[in-house]
């Protein structure tokens, strides 16, 4: 895309980093699962809390695993993307 103005004109560049950010949040998901799966911790809990305890770290450890499986999919893309602007004529 490109704006142009009088006194010339501005070319809007996308850098796409998307892969980075997902790749850190499903880091921090798979420690916050790792933390949460601490068997004394479960041991005190009563039955409802066990439950809970339970669904949580199912929950946190499926959106760690989906959210790195988003990261590898946008890494592909972003390669995509570098080669084809690789390929544009200067």
């Amino acid at each position: 895309m490109e704006l142009t103005l009088t006194l010339g004109s501005i070319g809007v560049r996308t850098t796409p980093t998307a892969s980075l950010l997902y790749s850190r949040a499903a880091r921090r998901l798979a420690e916050r699962a790792v933390r949460l799966d601490d068997l004394e911790r479960w041991k005190a809990l009563d039955e409802p809390g066990r439950r809970e305890l339970e669904s949580e770290l199912i929950e946190i450890s499926l959106a760690a695993v989906v959210t790195g499986s988003s990261s590898v999919e946008a890494a592909v893309n972003e390669l995509f993307l570098e080669r084809a602007e690789f390929d544009q004529a200067v």
